[in-house]
Protein backbone atom coordinates (compact mmCIF):
# COMPACT_ATOMS: atom_id res chain seq x y z
CA UNK A 1 0.00 0.00 0.00
CA UNK A 2 1.55 3.47 -0.64
CA UNK A 3 1.08 6.68 1.14
CA UNK A 4 -1.84 8.32 -0.38
CA UNK A 5 -3.74 5.38 -0.12
CA UNK A 6 -2.90 4.82 3.51
CA UNK A 7 -3.81 8.10 4.39
CA UNK A 8 -7.01 7.53 2.38
CA UNK A 9 -7.83 4.53 4.30
CA UNK A 10 -7.14 5.72 7.90
CA UNK A 11 -9.77 8.71 7.04
CA UNK A 12 -12.15 6.43 5.24
CA UNK A 13 -11.68 3.61 8.13
CA UNK A 14 -12.29 6.48 10.88
CA UNK A 15 -14.23 4.43 13.18
CA UNK A 16 -13.91 1.03 11.67
CA UNK A 17 -12.31 -1.25 13.35
CA UNK A 18 -13.40 -4.84 11.23
CA UNK A 19 -10.83 -5.91 8.55
CA UNK A 20 -6.73 -5.51 8.50
CA UNK A 21 -4.56 -3.23 8.10
CA UNK A 22 -1.25 -4.11 6.27
CA UNK A 23 2.13 -3.27 7.78
CA UNK A 24 2.98 -0.37 5.01
CA UNK A 25 -1.00 0.76 5.76
CA UNK A 26 -0.11 1.04 9.51
CA UNK A 27 3.62 2.70 9.01
CA UNK A 28 2.56 4.70 6.62
CA UNK A 29 -0.25 5.95 8.51
CA UNK A 30 1.89 6.49 11.29
CA UNK A 31 4.19 8.60 9.68
CA UNK A 32 1.45 10.97 8.08
CA UNK A 33 -0.32 11.39 12.21
CA UNK A 34 3.53 12.31 13.09
CA UNK A 35 4.33 14.64 11.14
CA UNK A 36 2.07 17.47 12.20
CA UNK A 37 3.05 16.23 15.74
CA UNK A 38 6.15 16.97 15.11
CA UNK A 39 6.34 19.83 13.00
CA UNK A 40 3.99 22.50 14.89
CA UNK A 41 6.74 22.84 18.01
CA UNK A 42 9.46 22.73 15.23
CA UNK A 43 8.27 25.72 13.46
CA UNK A 44 7.44 27.45 16.99
CA UNK A 45 11.15 26.78 17.88
CA UNK A 46 12.46 28.27 14.77
CA UNK A 47 10.37 31.19 14.12
CA UNK A 48 9.97 31.86 18.04
CA UNK A 49 12.79 30.50 19.84
CA UNK A 50 10.45 28.71 21.97
CA UNK A 51 6.96 27.09 22.22
CA UNK A 52 4.23 28.87 23.53
CA UNK A 53 0.59 28.14 23.75
CA UNK A 54 -0.97 28.53 20.74
CA UNK A 55 1.70 25.29 19.79
CA UNK A 56 1.03 23.54 22.30
CA UNK A 57 -2.65 23.68 21.70
CA UNK A 58 -2.51 23.47 18.02
CA UNK A 59 -0.41 20.23 18.85
CA UNK A 60 -2.22 18.81 21.85
CA UNK A 61 -5.70 19.17 18.89
CA UNK A 62 -3.87 17.15 16.31
CA UNK A 63 -2.98 14.28 18.96
CA UNK A 64 -6.70 14.30 19.73
CA UNK A 65 -7.67 14.76 16.54
CA UNK A 66 -5.51 11.60 15.08
CA UNK A 67 -6.38 9.76 18.44
CA UNK A 68 -9.42 7.94 17.42
CA UNK A 69 -8.26 6.79 13.53
CA UNK A 70 -4.74 6.09 14.89
CA UNK A 71 -6.17 3.44 17.85
CA UNK A 72 -8.69 1.95 14.31
CA UNK A 73 -5.80 1.55 12.20
CA UNK A 74 -3.65 -0.31 15.09
CA UNK A 75 -6.53 -2.88 15.74
CA UNK A 76 -7.13 -3.47 12.20
CA UNK A 77 -3.26 -3.87 12.45
CA UNK A 78 -3.82 -6.42 15.08
CA UNK A 79 -6.03 -8.47 13.12
CA UNK A 80 -3.63 -8.94 9.96
CA UNK A 81 -1.73 -10.86 12.87
CA UNK A 82 -5.22 -12.79 13.69
CA UNK A 83 -4.65 -10.75 17.00
CA UNK A 84 -7.58 -9.80 19.06
CA UNK A 85 -8.15 -6.01 18.79
CA UNK A 86 -8.18 -6.23 23.04
CA UNK A 87 -4.34 -6.03 22.64
CA UNK A 88 -4.54 -2.42 22.24
CA UNK A 89 -5.30 -2.20 26.06
CA UNK A 90 -1.47 -3.35 26.48
CA UNK A 91 -0.87 0.34 25.54
CA UNK A 92 -1.77 1.38 29.13
CA UNK A 93 1.34 -0.01 30.68
CA UNK A 94 3.45 3.23 30.70
CA UNK A 95 6.03 2.91 27.57
CA UNK A 96 6.92 -0.60 28.07
CA UNK A 97 3.04 -1.48 26.16
CA UNK A 98 3.81 1.68 23.07
CA UNK A 99 6.91 -0.37 22.72
CA UNK A 100 5.26 -3.93 22.70
CA UNK A 101 2.62 -2.65 20.53
CA UNK A 102 5.52 -0.99 18.18
CA UNK A 103 7.55 -4.40 18.18
CA UNK A 104 3.94 -6.02 17.09
CA UNK A 105 3.28 -3.79 14.43
CA UNK A 106 6.28 -4.90 12.84
CA UNK A 107 5.16 -8.34 13.02
CA UNK A 108 4.07 -10.06 9.44
CA UNK A 109 0.45 -10.57 8.86
CA UNK A 110 -1.11 -14.20 8.47
CA UNK A 111 -0.99 -14.97 4.62
CA UNK A 112 -4.25 -15.70 3.40
CA UNK A 113 -7.59 -15.34 5.01
CA UNK A 114 -8.29 -14.95 8.72
CA UNK A 115 -10.79 -14.59 11.17
CA UNK A 116 -10.45 -10.94 10.52
CA UNK A 117 -10.35 -11.16 6.27
CA UNK A 118 -8.41 -11.67 3.75
CA UNK A 119 -5.08 -9.26 3.24
CA UNK A 120 -4.95 -5.62 2.27
CA UNK A 121 -1.51 -6.39 1.00
CA UNK A 122 0.18 -9.59 -0.67
CA UNK A 123 1.72 -11.53 0.85
CA UNK A 124 5.17 -12.45 1.42
CA UNK A 125 6.08 -8.75 1.44
CA UNK A 126 9.38 -7.70 3.50
CA UNK A 127 9.51 -4.50 6.08
CA UNK A 128 11.79 -3.84 8.68
CA UNK A 129 10.60 -6.94 11.02
CA UNK A 130 12.32 -9.32 8.75
CA UNK A 131 15.89 -7.50 9.80
CA UNK A 132 15.18 -7.76 13.09
CA UNK A 133 18.03 -9.84 14.82
CA UNK A 134 16.65 -12.37 17.38
CA UNK A 135 18.70 -11.57 19.75
CA UNK A 136 18.52 -8.70 22.48
CA UNK A 137 15.91 -6.84 24.06
CA UNK A 138 14.12 -6.44 20.86
CA UNK A 139 14.40 -10.43 20.36
CA UNK A 140 13.19 -10.91 23.28
CA UNK A 141 10.50 -8.70 22.97
CA UNK A 142 9.32 -10.37 19.71
CA UNK A 143 9.19 -13.75 21.29
CA UNK A 144 7.10 -12.34 24.18
CA UNK A 145 4.48 -11.51 21.19
CA UNK A 146 5.05 -13.48 18.45
CA UNK A 147 2.30 -16.72 18.45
Amino acid sequence: MRFGEAVRSGFSHYVDTSGRASRSAFWWWLLYVSAPIAIFPLISLALMGGVGYWTRLATLFAVLWFLLPTATVMVRRLHDMNRSGQWLLIALVPVLGVVVLLVLALMPGTSGPNRYGVTSDGPGQMLVSDAIPSGGLVGKLRGLVTP
